[in-house]
């Protein structure tokens, strides 16, 4: 008895979804940071993960929608598997979020006025913005009431962030 024939032995489909945070502090761009992935029913020994590139639809602060493609198959066992959604597979959510990021105002050292004369523009310093940004302030510094000679403590007085991103 000769048999001739062939078993054809073909890739075993696997569900992407995303199991990082899809929260980060402002940075003024749309990528989605640290992503991590889970697979479903891949066997338990073989080696197998998946890379993939994520954006949100807005940079700026809130509650944003993503989209997470470039899904590829990693690991010596990838080529027993495909994502599903094949080539063009892509991870969508509307539960992506942009927090504000923090800005710190420093009064610049050294401010001082001679005794009977009327106050400086009192001036600072800020850091933390996001990178190529430039915050907008209105407002201004003002210091603790008093004439006498002495050291005076600098509030943030009335001074305020206008940008929204912030």
């Amino acid at each position: 008895l000769v048999v001739n024939g062939s078993l054809t032995v073909k890739p075993k489909e696997l569900t992407v979804s995303v199991t990082s945070t899809k929260t980060k502090t402002y940075d003024g761009n749309t990528a989605l940071p640290s992503l991590t992935f889970g697979l479903t029913t891949p066997f338990a020994a073989d080696l197998v993960e998946v890379t993939g590139t994520g954006n949100y639809a807005s940079k700026d602060v809130g509650t944003t929608n993503y989209t997470v493609d470039g899904l590829t198959l990693t690991g010596t066992d990838a080529a027993n598997y495909y994502v599903q959604g094949g080539a063009s597979a892509s991870i969508t959510g509307t539960d992506g979020a942009i927090n504000k990021a923090t800005i710190t105002v420093t009064p610049r050292q050294g401010q001082s006025k001679l005794f009977g004369t009327s106050d400086p523009t009192l001036t600072y310093d800020y850091n933390g913005e996001a990178n190529g940004e430039t915050p907008g302030f209105t407002g201004s510094l003002t210091r603790s009431a008093g004439e006498s000679n002495g050291a005076y403590a600098i509030s943030a007085g009335t001074l305020a962030l206008t940008d929204n991103s912030a």
